[in-house]
């Protein structure tokens, strides 16, 4: 769901544009408050260094001293004045800069800027008056003297200090009411800001957009990762913040990809085991079902007495015994299973050569094969070497052979094969006698799966023969099945298993 992308390009450009005109603002505010001040300690910098210029050459008031006033006059604008000091008073005006010769000066009304008659204007002249007694301390006096004229709204600065025990320098400088300029700059200020605001917004919004456009897309993949889809990516470029983040996402939606993937791979097989179990219990509880109940049956027949002699005493004793050893064997094989399928159950590895094994193996079952009628064909090389556990290895070979023994009919024949190749060595098992069904074959290694689907109960075994023969060969890293075959001599069922010819871990 979107949540008002262009809010934040909203947002953006309010902040920029109120970032642009609180400064302008501020620019207005102190251009109106303290350009006064900022001009008044400018200009008497100016005045101070003008001062010390003309008091390092000043001996007495000269045509030199003239002509170098009116010099400095024309290239700063300042009207320089000398004054006679008489009695720790202010005397008159000996030499002004706008005059051409030096001669007594008498103060003048105030004018128009510029004071062309040359004298020093009467409001200038109280203030330099007003402030004799600091000028005869030495220390320079500076100020802002208004002009006293009805149409006019100006003022003058005015910088007085003493040359030496006779002599003081006024310098002055007409101004214009700093006000009216001031509102001129604001008001062009004004314009500026309000074009600078224009384009401001204009690149903010530009800006705004390139910057959600990445935001949007990685807001959409995490929509999309939240209804668990994974396959969508960013796919910035860019080495900012947003860069980051949206790799982030990227590696976030990869792992949880995996992670759920993962997750349901476990679940299935957790279904499987799950499955295993739920028919392991009622493979076991069918197993020990018939057993237990003919070891009641015939037990209770005896405690009743309902044999007739002894033979059938005897009859009844043997089918107990049988049962009992049927049960203990299923019980026994029921705790390898359980055990060789535990973290805790380890192999006793050692490098064996097969063949001997499998000889002795075929010579245990020579006698059931004369009563059963049955031919043994045996096709082994000289060696076999592998690093393997021996006592489980003819473990899972007794126990192929014996499962061919129960299914191939009398008269039949089991071909027992061992071929090396570079990287393993595989034992085949082929005994005659019907194909299994398609369907049966893929779930032959499931405790009891014949037991109780597809097995001839005078003929088989406790049921998890095949499934310790799988879990021993799991252990060595190796593989095995069962599988239908028609060959050249045999028609039958082939049982194999091989196991790497390269060292366990």
């Amino acid at each position: 769901m979107h949540r008002g992308f262009s809010s934040i390009t909203t947002r953006w450009v309010i902040t920029i544009a109120l970032i642009i005109s609180t400064v302008v603002v501020l620019i207005l505010l102190a251009n109106s408050i303290f350009l006064d001040d900022f001009y008044m300690v400018k200009n008497r910098s100016l005045f101070y260094k003008e001062f010390e210029y003309i008091s390092d050459g000043f001996v007495s008031p000269d045509n030199d001293l003239l002509d170098l006033l009116r010099e400095e006059d024309r290239k700063t604008g300042f009207l320089f004045y000398i004054a006679e000091i008489q009695d720790d008073s202010i005397g008159e005006i000996i030499v002004a800069s706008q005059r051409d010769s030096i001669g007594r000066i008498l103060p003048e009304p105030p004018v128009k800027a510029g004071f062309p008659g040359g004298g020093l204007p009467l409001p200038q002249l109280d203030f330099v008056i007003s402030n004799s007694e600091t000028l005869f301390t030495g220390e320079p006096v500076y100020g802002r003297v208004q002009r006293e004229l009805r149409d006019l709204n100006e003022f003058d600065l005015v910088f007085a200090s003493r040359l030496n025990e006779n002599y003081l320098l006024v310098i002055t400088r007409p101004v214009e009411q700093l006000d009216e300029h001031s509102a001129v700059t604001n008001q062009f200020l004004l314009l500026i800001a309000v074009f600078v605001l224009l384009i401001s917004i204009i690149i903010a919004r530009i800006s705004a957009k390139s910057i959600v456009k990445p935001i949007k897309e990685i807001t959409e993949i995490a929509e999309h990762i939240a209804d668990l889809d994974f396959s969508h990516r960013y796919t910035g470029n860019a080495q900012d913040e947003t860069g980051i983040l949206g790799d982030s996402i990227n590696r976030i939606s990869a792992q949880l990809d995996t992670s759920i993937k993962d997750l349901e791979r476990t679940n299935e097989k957790l279904k499987v085991e799950m499955d295993l179990q739920r028919r392991f219990f009622a493979g076991v509880s069918h197993e020990f079902k018939t057993p237990v109940g003919l070891i009641r049956g015939y037990s209770e027949s005896l405690q009743l007495g309902l044999a007739k002699d002894l033979k059938e005493v005897k009859e009844f004793s043997t089918i107990i015994l049988e049962e009992t050893d049927r049960l203990n064997h299923l019980i026994t094989d029921i705790l390898f299973l359980v055990k060789s399928e535990s973290t805790e159950f380890t192999l006793h590895t050692n490098e064996i050569d097969l063949i001997p094994l499998i000889d002795s193996i075929i010579e245990k079952n020579i006698p059931a094969a004369i009563t059963k009628k049955i031919r043994l064909a045996r096709s082994l090389p000289e060696s076999a070497i592998v690093t393997a556990d021996e006592v489980r290895v003819g473990q899972i070979v007794d126990n192929l052979m014996s499962n061919a023994f129960r299914h191939t009919p009398t008269g039949g024949e089991i071909a027992i094969r061992v071929s090396v190749e570079a990287e393993e060595v595989t034992v085949c098992i082929i005994n005659e006698g019907d194909h299994i069904d398609e369907k049966d074959i893929a779930h032959l290694f499931d405790p009891f799966y014949s037991a109780f689907e597809s097995r001839d109960k005078q003929s088989s075994g406790t049921g998890l023969g095949l499934s310790i023969v799988k879990s021993l060969v799991d252990r060595h890293g190796g593989h095995c099945g069962i599988e239908n075959v028609t060959d050249e001599k045999i028609r039958g069922v082939r049982a194999w298993f091989s196991i790497p010819v390269s060292k366990l871990s």
